[in-house]
């Protein structure tokens, strides 16, 4: 079963949310930790539900749904500063996994994050975090009440990347072929990177680093060509089983039973809340488990290659050894004259030392094969 919604798709129930704007939150419910249904009402069109699953999705619901009698705290927040507000926008950031609701002009926002763990995070306009679905505590950021929100950081934005951009991501990436650095690197996703081969001709098991501009290029026209797709949603069968939802038709599912819909959202309601029949408490607690079993198949995967990635790191900084020691030894003697700042001026277009992070008292240096 489909474990999250991809970039390419998460965009495409952008673009469909933008017939909320204007419309005013009557009700909010949710349902557990990270799983909140908006109830909204639009003059002119009616009542209208959408459904927040972090990690999983977010679209447009038609479906019926229970409730816990007693909301939880992070419901009772959203509704003291949400109740009444009128949406203004929808918006994906960049090509993110993230999905930011603006209340009142923007003096709210409600950040979804369909990625990792998956949180529902309510902040003011300035991003302070007022209330959080799950409070995260990351290297780089906290996701608590009373931090200011933080995006982050990307590597690529695929709807605006340029051949020097995407063959320089391609050549620093650790990934075994081409199909998989534009799955995690490029963000595409394992089906869409897929895709995205077929259509440029490219070779999916080529060595990232023996991709050239005129392949880049290819890739490109062909990630356009996607995203520009006439829409087609569809949810997938493999026999009588459903296992994927898609915005438009693809050459990687030709010859396989496809049911379609008129909206993206209506065919992720069906393939989610299955309002088609009503399920078994045992076919409940099987897709649960094949769920987690794909999570966690997914995640081994993404341990694998944060092992290997820092395996490579560990065996670079071991062959520069000197080299590494006596930049460790030279920062440390400046820093007990000069602040960080001073420092990364000093350093402004040093060889080796590429950048100075005075948060985390650290310096970014860049080593190549001795």
């Amino acid at each position: 079963m489909k474990s999250e919604l991809s970039s390419i798709e998460i965009g495409v129930v952008v673009n469909e949310l933008e017939g909320l704007f204007g419309a005013k939150i009557a009700k909010i419910y949710q349902q557990n930790e990270k799983n909140v249904v908006l109830f909204m009402h639009k003059p002119g069109v009616g009542k209208l539900k959408v459904r927040l699953m972090a990690p999983t999705a977010l679209f447009l619901t038609r479906s019926d749904f229970e409730f816990p009698e007693k909301p939880p705290g992070f419901c009772l927040q959203l509704r003291k500063h949400l109740d009444g507000a009128r949406l203004t926008s929808v918006l994906q950031v960049g090509s993110e996994r993230i999905v930011e609701f603006r209340f009142d002009s923007g003096r709210y926002r409600l950040i979804v994050e369909l990625f990792s763990k998956g949180n529902i995070i309510l902040c003011n306009e300035d991003y302070s975090i007022i209330s959080v679905a799950e409070r995260q505590l990351w290297s780089s950021r906290k996701i608590i009440p009373g931090e200011t929100y933080a995006f982050p950081l990307k590597k690529c934005d695929f709807y605006s990347v340029s051949e020097g951009e995407l063959l320089g991501l391609l050549s620093s990436s650790n990934k075994d072929s081409l199909v998989k650095a534009l799955a995690m690197d490029l963000g595409l996703g394992g089906v869409y990177s897929e895709e995205v081969c077929l259509i440029s001709g490219a070779n999916k098991n080529t060595p990232p680093v023996m991709v050239d501009r005129a392949i880049c290029r290819s890739i490109i026209c062909s990630i356009q060509e996607l995203v520009g797709r006439g829409r087609q949603p569809a949810v997938v069968y493999d026999g009588s089983s459903a296992f994927n939802c898609i915005p438009f038709m693809l050459k990687v599912y030709e010859g396989k039973v496809l049911r379609q819909f008129e909206s993206y959202c209506d065919a992720l309601d069906f393939y989610y809340c299955n309002e088609f029949r009503p399920l078994s408490r045992q076919e409940v607690r099987i897709g649960e488990i094949r769920r987690i079993i794909g999570e966690q198949e997914s995640m081994i995967s993404r341990i694998l290659d944060e092992i290997d990635g820092n395996r490579q790191k560990g065996d670079l900084i071991y062959a520069n050894y000197q080299l590494v020691k006596e930049v460790i030894d030279e920062i440390g003697k400046a820093r007990k004259a000069h602040s960080w700042a001073e420092i990364r001026r000093r350093l402004s277009g040093h060889g080796i030392i590429k950048d100075v992070d005075e948060s985390v008292a650290a310096v970014v240096i860049e080593l190549g094969d001795q």
